[in-house]
């Protein structure tokens, strides 16, 4: 999956870095995005693989972002997450990854985000208008007008 993503870094380094920071008293973290349109239940085995690797070496805090599909990227037109899967696999991570601190990122933020990028004038309409006030109201706002959009 890192291949996959453009990540050039291997597990190798990874690990070295992880040893060499644990014999300094550093921690690590890692930023893992979860819920790629063709992620697999190995991907998310060798990503376990790996974090439990490196937190044999260091202190190690893993923070779990949902997939959110960019705009002017190969992955624009691919949809994000549903929640049910992004809470299925912050639940397996937890469990593999006992012992290690998990901190996941907010489905409804990540959502949100994913809204705000494919309907950017209209959220903006919203904000500025003083019509939404708070990040609910605007999330459903949004739902709303991505579920037009779709149907159209």
């Amino acid at each position: 999956l890192r291949r996959w993503a453009g990540k050039q870094i291997d597990a190798r380094a990874l690990t070295d870095a992880a040893r060499l920071a644990g014999r300094h008293r550093m921690k690590v973290k890692l930023y893992q995005i979860i819920g790629y349109p063709d992620e697999t239940d190995g991907d998310v085995e060798e990503f376990t693989r790996l974090a439990r690797t490196l937190a044999s070496h260091a202190r190690v805090t893993v923070t779990l972002s949902p997939f959110v599909p960019k705009p002017s990227t190969p992955l624009a037109k691919e949809e994000a997450p549903s929640r049910k899967r992004i809470k299925m696999l912050v639940s397996r991570l937890k469990k593999a990854l006992r012992g290690v601190q998990v901190q996941p990122v907010s489905w409804r933020e990540a959502r949100l985000e994913y809204l705000m990028d494919l309907h950017p004038d209209e959220a903006s309409a919203q904000i500025c208008s003083g019509q939404t006030t708070d990040a609910a109201a605007l999330l459903a706002h949004l739902e709303r007008v991505h579920t037009r959009a779709r149907s159209h």
